[in-house]
């Protein structure tokens, strides 16, 4: 009869006697280190563990100056960004001032324009009266 992976054997007049095979000892070996690997293993996937990222080199002198070339470049397009949008905002002031002259100078037209129609709506009244 074969149990648990030993084999008993038993003869008449003989106790019994229990011989162990050593493949079937690598297999039960094997086999506890699977389940102590799968246990491991469901407990990093329960809690991995996140490494922090290496903190980079401290800069060269001339990765310095590079930065510094970058960081210029960086200040001027901004600077020139900020010119062309300040140049944007004076012409827009400018188109405003155009048109709040051109605006009076319509408003003043149309007053003209209504009291010279009413003078010769008068004229007509008196023409006609």
């Amino acid at each position: 009869m074969a149990t648990n992976n030993s084999l008993n054997i038993t003869l008449k007049g003989e106790k019994r006697k229990r011989l162990v095979i050593p493949n079937m000892v690598k297999k039960k070996q094997q086999k506890q280190c699977k389940a102590s690997s799968q246990t491991i293993s469901q407990s990093q996937q329960i809690a991995p563990f996140v490494p922090h990222p290496p903190l980079p080199p401290p800069p060269s002198e001339k990765g310095s100056y590079e930065i510094q070339c970058l960081w210029d470049d960086v200040k001027a397009k901004e600077r020139m960004a900020l010119d062309k949008a300040n140049a944007k905002i004076e012409k827009a002031k400018e188109l405003e001032n155009e048109f709040s002259t051109a605006r009076e100078q319509i408003e003043s037209m149309l007053d003209l324009n209504y009291e010279e129609y009413l003078k010769g709506l008068k004229n007509c009244l008196m023409f006609f009266a």
